[in-house]
């Protein structure tokens, strides 16, 4: 293989030009490191030191390619001779020879002693293994020639005497003259075949030899081994100018045989439109093949600058290590400093570290400069320190922008305090801290007083808290009662759930619904907890709106007040909540829906099959034909008419589809179904619309999203050939931008992971675009996982992990997001800081989590992350105070859920996250009045919340509790054990149903019809 002399020439050049450059280096390396861009690249050394390393490691780079270079050159030399031989054997006929020579070869490139990429290798092979197949043929070809010619020459011979036997020539001479003709026509014609054949190989070979070269080149530039950031730079600048060597010259070899081709097939032409042909196609094979190698220079470059950011980005992450823990140790001085000097010294300090990790890939390359403040050191004889010393420290620390600096500020009062312990300014400012305990507040301020009861705030926050106090033992004497009457804490939950969603107690007749499931009780009750009133003779109930609370029992729906009237009958097959002065019901008897006011009367008649909520003035509403009649739930599509009405029940648009949704943004999305008659008619597209029943285009799509208030919308239409795919719309049904998507994006924030490449791990694309379609970030990744705390970690072509914000920019891997974020740690997510609804907090889960689950006590999700469907849980506020990582997780029952960390075990865990209950059960159950089903070697039995075994775990089968009772079997039998694990039923019956009422239904054999009866929970017999 060839030697590019240009690039032995300028290692050369560069390596006596470095090699000065160091001599000079080493001459002023103080005065060089000692400047305000003398960043250590070199291990992070500084002065002469560093020089010296650099150059050190400079010269062995140089030592290392030279020896590369000896190889290679032996490598080229081996592979050179062994070509020449083996083309000197097959041009001569001796195949078997050539043959010998390639096996040679073949055994060379695969010891690989140069280093060369698979991929390279692979190739390589992939020739010559063609090549030796091509000799193997024609060396095939040559015996069977060989043979075929003896034989040929016996038959002549036969034929001959046969035919000097039969007929003798009349003319001998002429006989021997037309053989001689013939053997010049032959060999004539072998010569040639010779000569072409062997002008073929040739060309091949040489063509193959130029190729192999050009492909090391390519490869041998787009490694960077250079350790040190100049070294680095410069070696990369050297080697885009090879590279553009490289191309130019195989640029003019692309012109000049494109040139000749083209030559060959016009000349090969015999008339015009052969010409012509051959024009067109050379002319096409020439942009072709230059547009080929324009996409091979760029990839070539391009994979020399990832090499070259790839080898930078290693020396930051070193520059990044290396201040990590002076940035630690920077902030935890600044929280316990006790002089504002040096507290502003050491927040200096932390703010170069934290300079230096952010923008380390500026530093690097001297594009950035953080101001070092040096170094100090600070006194600090904590026996001379006064209170005033520490009170003062906690009065700076509390106003502190510096919220680690702010958090420690209590420390310092306390402090304060030990020095004063009676202090009356102090003690009032403890008072006032938060997460202070109201009984302990208390307390403090009652000694304020004692100390000084001239001063009126430290009175009037006294009396205040006292007042408060007493409130809360009230409240807590309510709750014990609650607690005792119906064995749990459901009431203390509700109104505390009440108050963390901004429950808006005026507008509920300031009560709150309460439903204790273990007792199957439904009561309301005030903000202190009371019962006001009781609703468990209702089968379900809602909370009051418009000062009415919706009922049912025995599927008939009514209205009550908060007295427990009844203000409208129970009468109605369905009904809604009150909105506006209106409800929504349905007719018993005809099926059929219509609206009603506050005094039951009709505002607009029974006559729709379904009526969605108002929005905007208007509602869908779907209404039989005329001559249909409803007489159960399901109405086939053909007898429905649909259009939307206002609040009067005036038809306001209709005929145009006849599926539709609420209007949202002054728009609605609507769909013209197909139909099955000969004429057909609808096209299966949804559609937009306006509050006049106006198009607002005519496009349409085969799923279509609201606009948002922005103008925009998230449409799909299912493609052949690539599937559904989703893009977005503007107001004119434009689209935004030509890209489109895989997935349905979720926005959060105005922004959301959207993948622009196929839908296989393989072909994804992962970008974060902005509501408008935009692409915020500047490249792909091959995934992109769901933001938390504004960021989202992402993994680059090379597997790397990267953090996005919410504008697509990479980060810096900082501390706070990669050094103490922990597993169990509470995590606050960015987007829901600033929710102020339960309902709100809820979508925005949902757009996060393919799973939402609201319960009493928060909020269940799951996360699907590719390889497992992980669980979690989210109070109130939005923490995360269970991390999402178990592939179990239950809703909290008694304070406890089951959660599973590795499948086939299960155990309890409490809101703090701490297993309660280890994982050792097969399965569990959630807790219910105390006590919780478990399996444990393929038996069942119950546990309290302490773990402790309340009923054995030795049955096949047990059933929960109700009206004391619960149903267990074992060997094919049940019957019925109490909360003592006592068997007051014996285990007889083939089928037993829970008690209800004092009763319950079994059966002591397999039940047909007429087989089963009553037991009282005596078990005896009752009708």
């Amino acid at each position: 293989m060839k030697i590019n002399i240009l690039i032995v020439f300028l290692v050369l050049l560069n390596f006596s030009a470095y090699s000065q450059d160091c001599n000079s280096l080493l001459k002023n390396g103080e005065n060089y490191a000692a400047g305000d861009n003398a960043i250590s690249w070199c291990d992070f050394e500084t002065q002469t030191d560093y020089v010296k390393c650099m150059c050190d490691r400079e010269i062995n780079y140089q030592n290392q390619v030279k020896e590369e270079k000896r190889i290679g050159d032996k490598y080229n030399s081996d592979l050179k001779n062994l070509r020449g031989q083996r083309e000197n054997a097959a041009s001569s006929g001796n195949y078997k020879l050539a043959i010998e020579y390639i096996d040679q070869q073949i055994d060379l490139v695969i010891k690989n002693p140069v280093n060369h990429p698979q991929y390279f290798i692979d190739n390589e092979l992939r020739t010559l293994r063609s090549q030796k197949k091509q000799y193997e043929n024609q060396l095939g070809n040559n015996e069977n020639s060989q043979n075929n010619e003896q034989r040929d020459s016996y038959t002549q011979k036969s034929n001959d005497v046969t035919s000097n036997k039969n007929n003798q020539p009349n003319d001998a001479q002429d006989f021997i003259d037309n053989q001689k003709a013939a053997t010049v026509k032959y060999d004539a014609a072998l010569e040639k075949l010779g000569n072409t054949l062997t002008t073929q190989f040739t060309e091949m070979s040489n063509n193959w030899a130029k190729e192999q070269d050009y492909i090391n080149q390519i490869s041998s530039f787009s490694q960077i081994k250079s350790t040190s950031v100049t070294g680095i730079i410069k070696e990369a600048r050297q080697k885009q100018k090879q590279l553009e060597d490289v191309f130019n010259k195989k640029a003019r070899d692309l012109d000049k045989d494109l040139a000749t081709a083209r030559t060959r097939v016009l000349a090969a032409a015999k008339n015009e439109t052969q010409a012509a042909v051959g024009e067109l196609l050379t002319t096409t094979a020439t942009v072709l093949a230059r547009r080929k190698l324009e996409k091979e220079e760029r990839n070539a470059r391009q994979n020399l600058e990832r090499q070259k950011e790839r080898e930078l980005s290693k020396i930051a992450e070193k520059l990044k290590e290396k201040y990590l823990p002076i940035r630690q140790n920077a902030l935890k001085a600044a929280t316990l400093a006790l002089s504002e000097d040096a507290e502003e010294f050491y927040l200096k300090q932390y703010e170069f570290a934290a300079c230096m990790m952010k923008d380390a890939d500026e530093i690097i390359r001297g594009g950035n400069y953080c101001k070092d403040p040096g170094n100090r050191s600070f006194k600090n004889n904590s026996k001379n320190i006064s209170g005033e010393t520490y009170y003062n420290t906690f009065s700076r620390k509390s106003n502190s922008s510096n919220e680690s600096i702010k958090q420690k500020a209590p420390y310092f009062l306390e402090l304060a305090l030990q020095k004063k312990p009676n202090n009356p300014k102090w003690l009032y400012e403890k008072s006032q801290l938060k997460n202070i305990e109201l009984i302990e507040k208390l307390a403090i301020l009652k000694k304020v007083i004692a100390l000084d009861n001239k001063n009126v705030a430290y009175g009037t926050a006294y009396d205040s808290t006292l007042k408060e106090y007493k409130k809360f033992l009230e409240q807590e004497r309510i709750f014990e009662e609650q607690k005792a009457k119906y064995g749990s804490d459901i009431v203390k939950k509700t109104i505390i759930q009440a108050s963390n969603s901004n429950y808006n107690w005026a507008e509920r007749e300031n009560v709150k619904l309460v439903y204790v499931p273990k007792r199957n009780e439904t009561f309301f009750i005030n903000k202190q907890g009371k019962t006001i009133l009781n609703t468990s003779k209702y089968d379900t109930v809602t909370d009051f709106f418009e000062g009415l609370a919706l009922v049912s029992k025995d599927e008939r729906y009514g209205f009550i007040n908060i007295k427990g009237e009844t203000i409208i009958p129970l009468k109605y097959k369905n009904a809604r909540t009150f909105d506006e002065g209106m409800a929504f019901v349905v007719d018993v008897e005809t099926y059929l829906a219509g609206f009603i006011n506050k005094n039951g009367e009709t505002v607009i008649p029974f006559e729709y099959i379904d009526v969605s909520s108002f929005s905007e003035g208007l509602a869908f509403a779907t209404k039989l034909k005329d001559g249909k009649k409803r007489t159960q739930d399901y109405v086939p599509e053909s007898d429905k008419n649909s259009f939307y009405i206002d609040r009067k029940g005036n038809v306001k648009i209709s005929g145009k589809f006849d599926k539709g949704v609420s209007f949202i943004n002054k728009s609605a999305v609507v769909k013209k179904s197909k139909t099955s008659t000969f004429m057909g008619g609808g096209n299966d597209k949804y559609k937009y619309i306006d509050t006049n029943g106006e198009y607002l285009f005519n496009e349409g799509f085969d799923i279509a999203r609201p606009f948002n208030n922005k103008g925009y919308a998230i449409v799909a239409n299912e493609k052949f050939a690539s599937g559904l795919r989703w893009f977005i719309i503007d107001s004119k049904g434009e689209k935004t931008s030509k890209i489109t998507f895989g997935n349905e994006p979720k926005f959060i924030n105005n922004v959301a992971i959207a993948n622009i490449g196929g839908s296989s791990d393989y072909t994804s694309k992962y970008v974060i675009i902005d509501d408008t379609g935009k692409v915020l970030t500047n490249k792909e990744y091959k995934r992109i996982e769901s933001f938390k705390d504004g960021l989202a970690l992402a993994k680059d072509e090379y597997d790397q992990s990267i953090y996005l914000n919410l504008l697509g920019e990479e980060i810096d891997n900082d501390d706070e997001i990669l050094f103490k974020r922990k597993e169990n740690e509470v995590l606050e997510i960015e987007e829901l800081k600033d929710l102020k609804s339960i309902d709100e907090l809820e979508n925005s889960l949902k757009e996060i989590y393919i799973q939402v689950w609201k319960t009493d006590d928060g909020f269940l999700v799951q996360h699907n992350n590719q390889n497992s469907n992980n669980r979690g849980f989210f109070n109130w506020k939005g923490e995360n105070i269970i991390p999402v990582k178990y592939p179990w997780l239950t809703p909290f029952s008694d304070g406890l859920a089951v959660f599973s960390e590795v499948k086939g075990k299960y155990g309890y865990m409490n809101l703090q996250g701490d297993s309660v209950i280890d994982p050792i059960y097969d399965f569990a159950e959630m807790h219910s009045e105390g006590i919780a089903i478990v399996t444990l070697n393929k038996k069942m039995g119950f546990i309290d919340t302490n773990g402790k075994i309340v009923i054995p775990i030795e049955y096949q089968a047990v059933f929960a509790f109700t009206e004391g009772l619960a149903r267990i079997c074992d060997n094919g039998k049940c019957g019925y054990i109490n909360e003592n694990a006592e068997i007051v039923i014996p285990l007889k019956y083939i089928m037993v149903e829970p008690f209800k009422n004092g009763k319950a239904k079994v059966s002591l054999k397999k039940p047909k019809k007429n087989d089963y009866f009553y037991i009282n929970k005596f078990g005896e017999k009752v009708e």
